[in-house]
C-alpha cells in the first residue's frame, strides 16, 4: 500500500474530538506528508509552549502553525489550505504522519541528539552538548502497559561503543537533530525497514515521542523490553 494510502486509512479510523477528514486535507498530505520532519519540529513547539511556527522552503513552500492556549485550537496553514483542529487532534494526526512518513534509518546509522529535546531524567546526567549516538536497534516493543507505542531507536554513545556496564540510550525519532553517517543499505535492509515499519503500522504503534508527560515520565524511569524479531 502506497503511504498516502495508508495515511487516509489511519485518518479514517483515528479517534479525532473535533476535526473532519476531508478530501482538502488528504490533498494537503499528499503535497506535506513527506516532509514529516518539519511536522515534528513544529510538535516540538508544540509541545514546549510555543505559540506559532513557522517554515518556508526555498521553493517557498510553506508551513504555518497556530498554537492558541484558549480557546483550544490550533490552526495550520499550507500554501492553498488550512484547517483548525484541538490541540489533542493536532498531537493525533502529527503521530499519524510520523509513523507512516518519517524515514527509519539503518543499523549503524550515527545521529546528533537535540540535548534539549531530550527527557529531563537523561539530561541530568550529561555534559556535553553535542551528543552522537549510533544506532543498534530498531522500533523496539515495549512493556506491557504501553503497547500502544513503540521506541523508534536504541543505540550507543559515540565514539565510546559498548562498555560494560553502560546503558543504551533510548531515542525517538524527535530527538535526533541531525544524520552524521547513514548506515549500510542493500535489498535485505530495505525489506527489513519496509517489516518494521508495516509492523508498526498494523498495531497502530505510535512512538513514544507522543506519550503524554505523565506516561513518559514513567516509561522513562521503568525501563523497557526488547522484543525486535
Amino acid at each position: 500500500m502506497e503511504p498516502l494510502e495508508t495515511m487516509q486509512e489511519l485518518l479514517k479510523e483515528a479517534d479525532f474530538e473535533q476535526f473532519e477528514v476531508s478530501e482538502d486535507l488528504v490533498r494537503f498530505i499528499r503535497k506535506y506528508g513527506y516532509m514529516a520532519g518539519i511536522f515534528n519540529e513544529a510538535y516540538q513547539v508544540f509541545v514546549s509552549g510555543g505559540s506559532h511556527y513557522h517554515y518556508k522552503s526555498f521553493l517557498d513552500r510553506e508551513l504555518h502553525c497556530l498554537f492558541a492556549q484558549s480557546p483550544d485550537e490550533v490552526i495550520v496553514s499550507g500554501d492553498d489550505y488550512s484547517f483548525t483542529c484541538s490541540r489533542s487532534d493536532f498531537m493525533t494526526l502529527v503521530a499519524l504522519i510520523d509513523m507512516v512518513y518519517t524515514p527509519i534509518y539503518p543499523l549503524g546509522t550515527v545521529v546528533e541528539l537535540d540535548v534539549d529535546k531530550m527527557p529531563p531524567i537523561f539530561k541530568k546526567s550529561l555534559d556535553d552538548t553535542k551528543l552522537m549516538v549510533m544506532l543498534t536497534g530498531r522500533k523496539l516493543q515495549l512493556r506491557e502497559g504501553y503497547q500502544q507505542y513503540i521506541l523508534d531507536y536504541v543505540g550507543r554513545l559515540w565514539p565510546h561503543g559498548e562498555q560494560l556496564g553502560s546503558a543504551q540510550f533510548r531515542v525517538s525519532n524527535l530527538m535526533i537533530k541531525k544524520v552524521v553517517f547513514e548506515g549500510y543499505r542493500d535489498d535485505r535492509e530495505e525489506e527489513r525497514a519496509e517489516f518494521l515499519r508495516a509492523r508498526q503500522i498494523a498495531k497502530r504503534q505510535r512512538s513514544t515521542a507522543f506519550m503524554s508527560p505523565k506516561e513518559a515520565a514513567a516509561y522513562y524511569q521503568i525501563g523497557f523490553k526488547r522484543k525486535e524479531h
